[in-house]
């Protein structure tokens, strides 16, 4: 019989995140079963915000086994940091000292100044979007990565790539037209229609390759293959 397959690296990126909609089954009554110790990561999203973030701090992250609601995995060659955008609404950056996320900041500018290596970041929110609101709704989140890549021993291709969601959709942008490879991989979700789009808003991002739903994927509320538009 053959196994089930087991990555070795599980990230949660999207919203609504569930123990039980994990993708290894997981007994509630004992949530650390089934759950790979220090393979699994969780970040945060704006729902889980919206509900308080009780779920997620106190229950998802000690599952996980995960101390913080950042991280960072690496080897020699690659890094990648999943960090919290949701704590803040969508920012990276703390408004004080005295910010709950201000930690996270701390601890992201002290990494990007050590060793130099291809960086990947992981979030919720999305940095760019080839759709006009949601484009200006990640503005303060640009605001807050333009600050860190100006500063002082960070460089502005400090960031190789960065994967996001948020928007419940599927995108590649065309790596020409921004400052790192940015990868849209959100989720469906209920209740949010299948993706229709074929191109981006006017006077936005002039080349962008986005999933369309075909016969080889009939998932009605998630991502589907990529195909060219």
């Amino acid at each position: 019989m053959p196994r089930e397959p087991r990555p070795h690296l599980n990230v949660a990126i999207e919203c609504d995140l569930f123990l039980d909609m994990w993708p290894m089954p997981v007994d509630m009554d004992n949530p650390k079963s089934n759950i790979e110790p220090k393979g699994s990561f969780a970040l945060n999203g704006n729902h889980e915000m919206l509900s308080g973030g009780e779920n997620y701090f106190n229950t998802v992250l000690a599952a996980f086994g995960q101390k913080k609601p950042f991280f960072c995995v690496e080897n020699a060659h690659w890094r990648i940091i999943g960090l919290d955008t949701a704590y803040n609404g969508g920012r990276l950056k703390p408004d004080s000292p005295l910010d709950g996320i201000s930690a996270q900041w701390n601890w992201l500018v002290d990494l990007l100044r050590t060793e130099k290596k291809p960086t990947i970041f992981l979030t919720h929110h999305q940095p760019v979007s080839a759709h006009q609101a949601e484009f200006n709704d990640s503005k303060p989140l640009r605001k807050d990565i333009e600050e860190l890549l100006s500063m002082e021993g960070i460089g502005s291709d400090a960031i190789f790539g960065w994967f996001f969601g948020h928007e419940h959709r599927c995108a590649l942008y065309l790596d020409s037209e921004t400052k790192f490879n940015a990868r849209l991989i959100g989720n469906g979700c209920i209740p949010h229609e299948v993706q229709k789009e074929k191109q981006s808003d006017p006077g936005m991002y002039t080349r962008c390759r986005f999933q369309q739903k075909g016969s080889s994927a009939k998932c009605e509320h998630g991502c589907t293959p990529f195909r060219d538009p």
